[in-house]
């Protein structure tokens, strides 16, 4: 198994989100998400909830917009 495919806990997929893509999300915001089914794919292991870097990745990619390009011409008055 690589690291790619271990499971990490939610403090660390919060450090993840903040690292990786600059995304500042706190545990309470990643567990009311979970609470909403908004949330990445998770698993329990215990009582632990763990992720997958894979299930996060395709998790961002799915919420992130597509990138913008405004100019003053875009705007109408």
């Amino acid at each position: 198994m690589n690291t790619e495919t271990k499971c990490i806990t939610e403090k660390a997929l919060v450090d993840y989100l903040n690292t990786v893509y600059g995304l500042p999300m706190s545990k309470k915001q990643i567990e009311k998400l979970r609470a909403r089914g908004q949330a990445p794919m998770f698993r329990k292991w215990g009582r632990n909830t763990v992720y997958y870097r894979e299930d996060i990745d395709n998790w961002v990619r799915e919420k992130l917009s597509a990138c913008y390009k405004y100019t003053m011409s875009n705007y109408s008055k």
